[in-house]
Parts: C-alpha cells; sequence; structure tokens
C-alpha cells in the first residue's frame, strides 16, 4: 500500500480505499474515492504516487506539479472527484474558507407549538 492510499470510513461501518490529497491541522481529510474512477484515472493517479520522492510530499503539491499526458494538470483534473471528510465525519465539497469544526452540532429545534386553549 502507499503512503497516499487510506481506508476512510466515509458511511457508518463502511470503509472505502482512498487517496488522501491533504491532510489538515483540524482532521479534516481532502480525498478521491478509488472505486469511483475509472481505470484511465486510476493509472494516472498511480503514476503520480509511485513517482520517486512521493512518499515525503503531499500529494496535494505533488499533483500540483503534474501534467497529465492529456496537457492539462493532474491538480485541476482531479478537482472535480475531490470531497473532503470533516473530522466530525460530514463529507463536503472542498472549498476556500470551509473547513470541519471537528464536533458536531446539535441542530436548533424547531419552534415549539402553540398551546391552544
Amino acid at each position: 500500500m502507499f503512503k497516499h492510499v487510506q481506508n476512510l470510513e466515509l458511511q457508518e461501518g463502511l470503509a472505502f480505499e482512498c487517496v488522501v490529497l491533504k491532510e489538515f491541522d483540524n482532521g479534516d481529510k481532502v480525498y478521491i474515492q478509488l472505486n469511483e474512477l475509472d481505470r484511465i484515472d486510476l493509472d494516472r493517479l498511480r503514476e503520480i504516487v509511485t513517482r520517486r520522492g512521493a512518499p515525503t510530499t503531499a500529494l496535494w503539491d505533488l499533483m500540483n506539479q503534474t501534467t497529465l499526458r492529456n496537457g492539462e494538470n493532474a491538480l485541476t483534473y482531479f478537482d472535480q472527484m475531490t470531497m473532503q471528510l470533516t473530522a466530525s465525519g460530514d463529507i463536503i465539497k472542498p472549498r476556500m474558507g470551509q473547513s470541519g469544526i471537528g464536533v458536531k452540532l446539535k441542530k436548533k429545534p424547531g419552534r415549539p407549538p402553540k398551546n391552544s386553549k
């Protein structure tokens, strides 16, 4: 198994093999779920993670420095497939200025029904 490949619990009780592009200090992980990729994309990722020096470099940086055979930057190409697993277990699309807070907040209860007399 490669350094950047991890089994992540994406559904309660179910782990999926993923490549982790970046891990944040708060516990969030940006990942790509491998079983959702076709053979061509799996081969593209395999080339990146088996490159010399890959184990010591964040995958986010490796992909940013890689131009695929189709001429596109790897990070730009795979962006459409990335998701973010927050420390609290929520799955979101990664965006600038958005991160997990590490705990699940209780939803605010709705208004209590009015007492009818």
